[in-house]
């Protein structure tokens, strides 16, 4: 499979980010403050409350309450949560290492201990979510997460804005994003196709 709208790429170059490696020659590496700005819009109490998850990203939390033991949390004081509009990236600072952000389809809230970023003009937002729900993504955000412990590790706002990200133009990161997306769709109806089959053994 390849992707529509991008050319192989004639050369490629060091992007002296350790995480990065190498990328193609004409592709920019910023520092993530470059490409995003952090968000605090508050007092919408009355907005859906959303969840940040390790496997599925942003989900509104209703839908986590189905197939987890997560707690309720909508009847609690939520003046001071933040908002998140659609396209905005939303992470656990807790969490980050290990997975726990990505992009929002929705309007909703998030818990006031959550980072809001909004990508700026030129960047797709889709394009940031698969970049940094990476595990190459995951493991920078380990090193600058701090904590006495890994359960206290913490990717604070003003640490994430200094890790350096890829940046290609914005028609190869719709590019991108298409192909990704066409490949996810595919090994969803893969994963159901087989628990399907699953399921009618199980009844034999």
């Amino acid at each position: 499979m390849t992707i529509d709208g991008l050319k192989p790429y004639p050369a490629m170059k060091d992007s002296g980010v350790p995480w990065l490696g190498e990328v193609p020659e004409h592709w920019g590496v910023l520092p993530n403050r470059a490409i995003l700005y952090e968000v605090k819009e508050r007092d919408r109490p009355d907005a859906d409350m959303l969840s940040v998850t390790i496997t599925r990203g942003v989900i509104r939390q209703q839908a986590l309450l189905e197939y987890s033991s997560k707690k309720d949390s909508s009847k609690l004081d939520r003046s001071a949560y933040k908002l998140v509009q659609p396209g905005d990236i939303a992470y656990n600072k807790m969490r980050a290492w290990q997975g726990a952000l990505g992009v929002s389809e929705y309007e909703g809230i998030v818990s006031p201990a959550y980072v809001v970023q909004r990508p700026r003009e030129g960047m797709a937002p889709r394009y940031l979510h698969y970049l940094l729900r990476t595990p190459a993504f995951a493991k920078e955000a380990e090193r600058w997460s701090y904590g006495i412990t890994s359960d206290m590790w913490s990717l604070r706002p003003e640490h994430f804005k200094m890790i350096y990200s890829c940046v290609p133009p914005l028609p190869e990161q719709a590019a991108i994003v298409r192909f990704l997306d066409h490949a996810d769709r595919r090994i969803r109806r893969y994963i159901r196709a087989k628990q399907k089959l699953i399921k009618l053994l199980e009844e034999q």
